[in-house]
Order: C-alpha cells, then sequence, then structure tokens
C-alpha cells in the first residue's frame, strides 16, 4: 500500500512539474514509460538516473532520447525524473531504504559482504543526488544510506555463513 501511495505521490511532483514545464511532457512522459518503469524500485532508479549525468558537466544525456528530442530537452526532463526519484527516496522511511539497498545490493552479482564493505568504504551513493538538491536533504538521504548499510551489515555479521550463500540466497529472496 505505501508503494500506492509513494507512486501516487511521484506522478503528483511530475504532474506539478510539467505543468510549469509544458514543452517538456513528452520527454518526461517517455523517460517514465520507457526507462524507469521496468526498474523495479526508486534506490535503482536513482542509480541509473545519476548514471545519465556527466558529473564534470552536470548536464544529462541519453543517446535513445536524443535521437528524438533536443539535447536541452533531453538534460532538463532527465534532471526533473533525477530530481524526483531522489527527494522520493530520500523522504522515505528507513525501513523503505533499508529494503531497497539490500535489494539493490544483492542484484549486483557479488557476494552480499563485499558490496556493503565497498558502498561504507568508498561511499559511492554521494554521487547519486541531484547537483542542485537541497543540502539538508542530501545529508539526509547520506545518513540513511549510512544507516542501511550498518544495519546490513549488522544482519550480515550475525548471520553465521551468510557471506558464502549470499549469492545463491539473494537470487531466492531468502534473506529476511
Amino acid at each position: 500500500m505505501a508503494g500506492l501511495r509513494q507512486s501516487a505521490a511521484s506522478m503528483d511532483e511530475i504532474t506539478k512539474y510539467m505543468n510549469t514545464h509544458e514543452d517538456l511532457y513528452p520527454a518526461i512522459q517517455e523517460i517514465e514509460r520507457e526507462l524507469l518503469q521496468v526498474i523495479s524500485e526508486d534506490i535503482a532508479r536513482l542509480v541509473y538516473l545519476a548514471s545519465t549525468r556527466d558529473y564534470n558537466a552536470s548536464r544529462y544525456h541519453h543517446d535513445f532520447l536524443a535521437f528524438h528530442y533536443p539535447e536541452e530537452m533531453v538534460d532538463q526532463a532527465l534532471a526533473a525524473c533525477h530530481r524526483e526519484v531522489f527527494t522520493r527516496l530520500a523522504l522515505s522511511p528507513l525501513a523503505v531504504i533499508v529494503q531497497q539497498l539490500k535489494d539493490y545490493l544483492s542484484s549486483v552479482m557479488v557476494p552480499l559482504a563485499d558490496v556493503l564493505h565497498m558502498w561504507s568504504k568508498l561511499a559511492p551513493y554521494r554521487v547519486l543526488p541531484p547537483c542542485d538538491c537541497e543540502p539538508l536533504v542530501a545529508e539526509l538521504f547520506f545518513s540513511n544510506i549510512r544507516i542501511a548499510l550498518a544495519l546490513l551489515q549488522a544482519h550480515q555479521e550475525a548471520t553465521p555463513g551468510r557471506r558464502e550463500s549470499v549469492q545463491t540466497n539473494d537470487r531466492n529472496n531468502e534473506y529476511a
């Protein structure tokens, strides 16, 4: 039920944005329909959208969209979707963030213990917020991710023999 409420809130935010940027409507609709709808959770959507941004120029690019829309429109539409997904996830309850992070990190085909260690050590989540997000919201997101990582690591360490069996069990969704 919470997922439905989040989806409804998400659509409300996109609708508000599109009402003030009507020229972006077709591109945003295409991003939602063709790119984001096939990704199951917001954390994975966030990673995907952040990956479309050039970290040096802070501009977004997507080859398929650029074939159909002007470059500036693609940049603005991807940025709008990135802001919306980031804000929705950053303001989600911690339990939602923990579950989504566990699901995402379990999907990368590397033992979960190793991924948790690298995410804690290198903090790749720090590139996920949009450049123009509110600093306080970004700090809340970082804090929640660090807490989620600590909780997942603690659970990992408390489960004997977990490291060896993590790939098989996580694919079967037996990690709870």
